[in-house]
């Protein structure tokens, strides 16, 4: 029983670091654009923080967390709460 709850909970964490994955790729995308432009990260609560600038985003080492700088403004989010990337 024990090896099946492991399979399981293998299968849930690799799910949710192809999620993390895929979002943190987008985000850097849009960081990369040439010409920049600003976007917007919509979070999971409906919250919209923009990014004016790709200097004001920093990602930990793991990529599952962003640091941005919104005005006077600094968020500290999961990746995974990401929704949505707009121009």
């Amino acid at each position: 029983m024990l090896p099946d709850k492991l399979a399981m909970l293998a299968r849930r964490l690799r799910g949710c670091y192809r999620a993390t994955t895929m979002k943190t790729i987008n985000i850097e995308n849009a960081l990369h654009r040439e010409p920049f432009k600003a976007f917007l990260l919509r979070l999971d609560h409906g919250k919209d923080i923009k990014v004016e600038h790709p200097e004001l985003v920093l990602f930990t080492p793991s990529k599952a967390t962003a640091v941005v700088v919104e005005g006077e403004h600094v968020h500290v989010i999961d990746v995974e709460h990401v929704n949505a990337l707009s121009y």
